[in-house]
């Protein structure tokens, strides 16, 4: 369970650049922090202003924090990537990848809510996003594996996954899949649940990689029962 200590200190280091997000308050078993983000340019110019409520999971940093958008100025359709309020920042492995584990806020805020917001505001002119967007669902996760892995198909994507998170075929002594330079047996087996790739913490590897296979196998499925 995440501390009110290390909530503190995330605030004080928020409350520092953030100004209008109110002290954090423990709502139903979830440390929540809201208030007001401004989104501003390059130039401090202010492009709009939205209500937002951070939740903060029981196991952050080690789990990312979920944005809601509370003034209802994002449409709740998915073509928004907003599902009843709930954001969809970009993929979970993106994320941490760029953020790092353990996760700062005040990180997550900067670089994915402060995109997010200011490419909402864009939208809205332009019709389109600045930088693109990936699909919905796991479709999205995929293209985000694409961009990380730097691959073109959704096998290799699955067969890098399966490498990383199936990793029994390695011997206790042979060097660890994370590139740590350490071995198996001094790596990955003392700590798999909070084990790295890339930034990637092994659980989010894992749980996207089953969501994959499941996907492909749905798509193959339906492309043979198409033919018959």
């Amino acid at each position: 369970m995440v501390s009110e200590e290390l909530i503190k200190r995330e605030y004080i280091e928020i409350s520092g650049k953030y100004k209008k997000l109110l002290p954090p308050q423990y709502i139903g078993n979830v440390w929540t922090i809201c208030g007001y983000f401004d989104v501003i340019d390059s130039e401090g110019y202010c492009w709009d202003t939205y209500g937002i409520k951070i939740l903060i999971p029981q196991n952050f940093p080690y789990e990312l924090p979920i944005l809601i958008e509370t003034t209802g100025k994002i449409p709740s359709h998915e073509d928004w990537h907003n599902t009843n309020g709930i954001c969809c920042l970009s993929t979970n492995a993106i994320m941490f990848k760029e953020l790092g584990c353990p996760i700062s806020i005040t990180m997550w805020l900067d670089t994915f809510v402060h995109d997010f917001l200011a490419n909402h505001v864009i939208k809205l002119h332009d019709e389109n996003y600045a930088k693109g967007e990936f699909s919905h669902g796991t479709k999205g996760i995929l293209e985000g594996y694409m961009e990380i892995f730097d691959v073109k198909s959704s096998e290799e994507v699955l067969q890098k996954l399966k490498l990383i998170c199936c990793s029994s075929h390695l011997r206790r002594n042979e060097p660890c899949f994370c590139h740590s330079g350490k071995k198996y047996k001094l790596c990955f087996e003392l700590s798999p649940e909070n084990h790295l790739y890339m930034g990637i913490p092994f659980p989010v590897l894992e749980r996207d990689r089953l969501e994959i296979n499941q996907f492909l196998s749905k798509t193959k499925n339906a492309i043979i029962n198409n033919k018959a």
